[in-house]
């Protein structure tokens, strides 16, 4: 198959695979099962489209992924949305300063991503007065340092992919 005839394939095949993440994520290594020890699919998959995707629609696609978790979660809707674009702009504007490719830069911006995140999403509970759902910040580190175990096998893996679509 040629290689204009496999390119329609790669957004796709992102989309399928954050519809699979976040099912995985909701279902399988929810935080109600494992706490902060499952890593979360969803920001890995925005943190790679940020970093290191040359994909068309990225942004959108994080923004997606966003409202699919606002639609799941019991947080206030459309603090993951937010949450989620934010992490995507940021990482964008990041990733023309240094060089994405490098493991040091992947894994500073899995657990920085990770940590912004659950603050920004832990601000957004304060605000709305719902306390009781906060993360503690030890938490925060645990689930920082699980994101980037995970999600350096899960870049390897993505950018694979997206070289044979």
């Amino acid at each position: 198959m040629s290689s204009k005839t496999s390119k329609p394939l790669r957004p796709i095949c992102f989309i399928l695979i954050s519809l699979l993440a976040i099912v995985l994520q909701s279902t399988v290594i929810s935080p109600y099962r494992l706490g902060p020890y499952g890593p979360d699919l969803n920001l890995i998959l925005i943190v790679f489209l940020g970093l290191l995707s040359p994909l068309r629609g990225r942004a959108g696609l994080s923004v997606f992924n966003g409202f699919l978790m606002d639609s799941l979660a019991a947080a206030p809707f459309g603090v993951h949305t937010l949450s989620r674009a934010s992490v995507f702009f940021l990482l964008q504007d990041f990733s023309e300063n240094v060089y994405p490719a490098s493991y040091l830069t992947q894994c500073l911006a899995l657990f920085l991503s990770t940590i912004y995140s659950w603050s920004f999403i832990d601000a957004a509970y304060i605000i709305t007065g719902m306390r009781c759902c906060t993360v503690p910040f030890e938490a925060m580190i645990i689930q920082a340092v699980v994101n980037v175990c995970v999600g350096l096998g899960v870049f390897w893996s993505l950018k694979r992919l997206y070289e044979k679509l």
